[in-house]
């Protein structure tokens, strides 16, 4: 199943077109498999194999993870697919100026990309369970913290739902 990057910030739709475009000329076409999500949902993300059953899936609550601002994607190579493959789109990434799950410390995350080049989490959300306030803040200003680039993002969030995936899923 495809999901919609259109509630990604355009900077990061931008950052993962010309990933797909790499991962092609490649041989290692991509699905997007999560993007942007709601508070609500990286907190029951965050909850599993704490307080939910399952196993750790993710280390970030609330606005602690960029999928929750538009700024972050987890992807799904074909079937087969190797660690090597997916560092292969990491070090690309990381080229380009993005960070790489891969590269997490006690979360091997292999499939995770994320857009925002210089600046951290912890500068745009201290506090995780601040989560609703922050995404406002986030989506009603033409500046976030002295972060412009987050509040002229979020017309990318604001975007028509559309469909994207990439071949060879």
């Amino acid at each position: 199943m495809a999901i919609s990057i259109s509630q990604l910030t355009a900077d990061t739709q931008d950052a993962l077109s010309d990933l797909a475009e790499f991962a092609e000329r490649v041989g290692l076409p991509f699905v997007v498999r999560s993007a942007r999500r709601t508070c609500e949902k990286q907190r029951s993300l965050y909850a599993m194999g704490r307080s939910a059953p399952g196993g750790i899936v993710t280390n970030a609550d609330g606005c602690q993870s960029w999928h929750v601002l538009g700024r972050a994607v987890d992807i799904n190579l074909p079937q087969g697919a190797t660690r090597a493959d997916y560092e292969k789109l990491g070090l690309e990434w990381e080229s380009m100026g993005g960070h790489w799950g891969g590269r997490f410390t006690g979360l091997d995350d292999v499939g995770h990309f994320e857009w925002h080049p210089g600046v951290t989490i912890e500068e745009v959300c201290p506090d995780p369970s601040a989560c609703e306030s922050v995404v406002a803040e986030t989506l009603n200003s033409s500046g976030f913290r002295g972060l412009p680039w987050l509040g002229m993002a979020a017309i990318g969030m604001l975007s028509a739902v559309a469909m994207v995936k990439w071949k060879g899923t």
